[in-house]
């Protein structure tokens, strides 16, 4: 008798499973032909799937009427409806064509998953490739500042002028490279230089109060630079750059005097550009005790010079993406100059549709000269201030390693883990040497409701520096912060979209209390046509101090430094 009935619960599990009907099919571009992988195929709102590494994907429904929306980053969405039998299998091959509209690209950065630019309620930049190719551009900062609003001055970005300015410490605006913080451990400073321009596959700028889900660093704003992964044909590409410019104007030398008399005896000065090597004013260097003659490096036009490889490919279900650069400059004023090299090797392992890990890994290593202000008129506007003496060397040593997990069901679930360690290394002359050792970790939950239009996104942040330099007084400072995030999205009548965010957040320096501070965030957006928008944002802007801002103290010469703010 019991093997009767486990007869009949086979047969009807069998006769159900046969009554499904299969979707499947290939997704390409429309202009290269080329399949693309990891396109987002939702069916209403009972499942959903991803193109796999040949671009192809197959889906098991029960049999009815559906609609199947295609969506992938920098395309325009597609929706096809479908009707299928049982036991039947329909085919439905894509063609999917970039976006035409601004508004109609995909973003991440604001809300944490795929979302059109016009649906957000903040305002939003996107910066692509092409950019930087066309203008010929090797550093983020200057397409940055060719970005509305967005200014940086000295290294540190600023948006819409609410950012503030301090020198070498402390960002107003959160720097990321693929979600992941990127700013120096114990200074806040953005690292402009370790970022891998030749594989950026889009910038994304958000305009405003961000510390509801990224906390204080996003006080005025985010900019965050998302790797570009490999499609079904691999990439490669050697780039050699470089710029060379006129030595400082020659008539800069009737500022200064032309004779000089030692001993009673006059002499004819050479013109400077002619020098061989200068002395700076008296009392300069003197106060770390070094040389002041500098070498006259306007024997060599100024100039800057590199190249940089990218190299992209889907190695079965291994993506690999690597690149470097090597540049080198010589700057127009004495003693300026700086070498610098990296590499970058991402490494993503699809387990299948729905599951990947990998890791990213930075490695950087640089030598520079440069001084704090500048001596004055004529040949002393390229040469130091004595009052700051001679340039100062620095050597550094900077890697990240970034580990990562991600895992999405078909029931709109989706899991991110994700890591990063950074140990920085600064020899700097002029007693200000530093090193720290960062790290981070972040747990992100999100569920999607599509049948309702909801999206409720949540998270713990944990990070941790230990920072020892000459800077702070030869003493290791530890820095902690803890954090847990959530944020809730709501579309209501295809043409409202409501956002809240809230976030609480505590930080510590070394054994001192805990600060603890909430931030919330409000917006809605409206579409009141097909390309028009109308959106507006409320967020609390919310900034704990870094290590440098606490316990900065060093002298740039007699009676002038840099000294913490300990307000």
């Amino acid at each position: 008798m019991r093997k009767f009935f486990f007869f009949l619960f086979i047969l009807n599990f069998v006769s159900l499973f046969a009554q499904k009907a299969t979707i499947k099919g290939i997704l390409k571009d429309s202009k290269t032909n080329e399949t693309l992988i990891g396109v987002n195929i939702s069916v209403d709102s009972i499942t959903g799937t991803t193109t796999n590494e040949d671009g192809s994907y197959e889906l098991s429904v029960e049999p009815g009427k559906y609609n199947i929306v295609y969506s992938y980053i920098g395309y325009d969405n597609i929706t096809k409806q479908v009707t299928v039998k049982a036991n039947q299998t329909q085919t439905i091959d894509v063609s999917m064509g970039e976006i035409q509209s601004m508004l109609d690209e995909l973003v991440v950065t604001s809300s944490k998953f795929e979302r059109k630019i016009g649906e957000e309620s903040v305002s939003i930049d996107i910066i692509k490739p092409a950019a930087l190719e066309k203008q010929n551009l090797n550093d983020v900062k200057d397409v940055l500042n060719k970005s509305s609003g967005v200014t940086v001055v000295d290294g540190q970005p600023n948006i819409r002028g609410g950012s503030g300015y301090s020198y070498g410490a402390g960002s107003r605006v959160l720097l990321l490279l693929d979600d992941l913080p990127i700013l120096q451990a114990d200074a806040g400073f953005p690292s402009f230089s370790g970022l891998p321009v030749e594989n950026i596959g889009q910038i994304e700028i958000i305009k405003g109060a961000a510390s509801a889900l990224y906390g204080s660093s996003a006080m005025n704003g985010i900019i965050n630079i998302r790797t570009a992964y490999p499609t079904s044909k691999p990439y490669a590409k050697f780039s050699v750059f470089g710029t060379v410019s006129d030595n400082p104007n020659k008539k800069d030398y009737i500022f200064d005097p032309t004779t000089q008399t030692i001993s009673g005896k006059t002499t004819v000065d050479k013109k400077w550009w002619e020098l061989d090597s200068i002395t700076l004013l008296s009392g300069a260097g003197g106060l770390f005790g070094k040389d002041t003659t500098i070498k006259n490096n306007f024997n060599k036009r100024p100039y800057d010079a590199g190249f940089s490889f990218a190299y992209r490919e889907k190695m079965g279900k291994l993506d690999v993406v690597a690149g470097g650069m090597f540049y080198k400059k010589q700057g127009h004023k004495w003693g300026d100059n700086e070498t610098r090299g990296r590499v970058t090797v991402d490494l993503r392992y699809r387990v299948n549709d729905k599951m990947s890990f990998g890791v990213n890994t930075n490695i950087q290593a640089a030598k520079s000269q440069t001084f704090f202000l500048w001596g004055g008129e004529g040949i002393n506007k390229y040469i130091p201030s004595s009052v700051t003496g001679i340039p100062t060397e620095s050597r550094s040593f900077r890697v990240s390693v970034d580990p990562f997990f991600r895992y999405a069901d078909t029931k709109g679930n989706s899991h991110k883990v994700l890591g990063r360690y950074i140990r920085t290394a600064i020899d700097n002359s002029n007693s200000q040497d530093n090193s720290n050792n960062y790290f981070y970790g972040e747990y992100q939950y999100q569920r999607r409701i599509e049948k309702w239009n909801f999206t409720v996104t949540t998270g713990a942040v944990a990070n941790h520096v230990r920072s020892s330099s000459q800077l702070f007084g030869d003493t290791t400072h530890i820095g902690t912060n803890i954090a847990g995030y959530f944020q809730l999205d709501k579309k209501f009548f295809k043409i409202l979209n409501v956002t809240y965010g809230f976030r609480f957040e505590s930080n510590r320096l070394d054994k001192q209390k805990w600060e603890t501070k909430p931030v919330s965030r409000v917006g809605v957006s409206v579409q009141a046509a097909k390309y028009t928008y109308v959106r507006a944002s409320f967020g609390q802007g919310y900034r704990f101090p870094t290590i440098a801002e606490k316990f900065i103290k060093t002298l740039l010469g007699p009676g002038f430094g840099i000294y913490p703010n300990r307000i």
